[in-house]
């Protein structure tokens, strides 16, 4: 018998909508059981809390022995990555959609200027960007990340993980990309997710 598989969806500093659930709760159709994650990155808790109740998540779907990953998009990536660094031996895989992993350098926008709005994704970006460099190879390897060949809100440089399967998609400005990954280019990622599922 196939274990569980839980897709859990992080969404960025906008947070989830109705069509933003309706999208994630699709991906059932592809045998996963997806929950639409409420990241509540405006507020005043700081990041830590954040992380902390992100893992008890991911630590509670892994109650069953079922199998667990990760889907960020936009502030959500860095914050999928950030669960990831600290659960790597237990989650399965992890895919960053058109999100900010590290700081950059003379880019537009500038961390500051993204993250104005929230204090806690800036402190995840720059977690992700420090931690990056004690991934190991194998881990790299359960890391796949997609930008958009054009992105005014993520600067492309800024969104990719060496040794990690990045994935470039055929698209233009951020939130559109970020629905054409989810949607008519979703494939390159289910097949992702679905390797070594047993």
């Amino acid at each position: 018998m196939s274990k569980e598989h839980h897709l859990v969806v992080i969404p960025g500093l906008g947070g989830g909508n109705l069509l933003f659930d309706k999208v994630i709760n699709s991906w059932s159709r592809f045998g996963f059981i997806p929950h639409p994650y409420e990241m509540t990155w405006k507020d005043n808790k700081g990041f830590s809390p954040k992380l902390a109740r992100l893992l008890k998540t991911v630590d509670d779907l892994q109650i069953n022995d079922s199998i667990v990953s990760l889907v960020g998009t936009s502030a959500g990536g860095s914050m999928a990555l950030n669960a990831f660094y600290e659960r790597q031996d237990s989650i399965h895989r992890v895919i960053n959609v058109c999100g900010r992993l590290r700081s950059g350098v003379n880019v537009f926008p500038t961390l500051d200027q993204a993250a104005k709005s929230s204090p806690s994704f800036k402190e995840s970006v720059l977690r992700c960007e420090d931690k990056e460099s004690d991934l190991s190879v194998q881990a790299r390897g359960k890391i796949m990340t997609i930008r958009a060949l054009l992105d005014e809100v993520v600067p492309t440089s800024t969104s990719t993980i060496q040794g990690a399967r990045n994935l470039q998609i055929y698209s233009v400005e951020h939130m559109f990309s970020i629905a054409v990954a989810m949607t008519i280019c979703a494939r390159p990622m289910v097949e992702f997710l679905k390797e070594n599922e047993n």
